[in-house]
């Protein structure tokens, strides 16, 4: 089965200035802990294995981030990875690789290992 997940955000701060969320001043401001103008775009693409390998399927998915501030640099990350669905939301394992870049910054690469499981 081949899911699909599209989003476009417009995040409108109202240009209130914003400060670290550790700042002492963070309790005085409307707008605190790293929000801020932007647009931002999220595209993922996975498929559900329709075969079971022991008590789950697989779902490899890719997935690209943009965030594009009113003032800043852009930053971009691709993550690949491949889920093992268990039961559904129940029960689920993951494992993705990273490599996020942002403008005038080096790429940071990392792979993340999940576990998921709700009662």
């Amino acid at each position: 089965m081949l899911t699909v997940e599209a989003a476009w955000y417009d995040y409108d701060t109202d240009d209130v200035a914003d400060v670290a969320p550790a700042d002492p001043l963070c309790s005085r401001v409307s707008n605190c802990g790293g929000a801020l103008q932007a647009d931002a775009a999220l595209l993922t693409v996975g498929y559900l294995m329709p075969h079971a390998f022991g008590p789950g399927r697989f779902q490899p998915y890719v997935r690209f981030q943009r965030l594009d501030p009113d003032a800043g640099a852009r930053a971009e990350q691709w993550d690949v990875g491949a889920n093992y669905v268990i039961s559904g939301h129940k029960a689920r394992l993951t494992a993705v690789y990273s490599s996020a870049k942002s403008e005038g910054a080096p790429s940071l690469d990392r792979l993340v290992l999940g576990l998921q499981l709700l009662y």
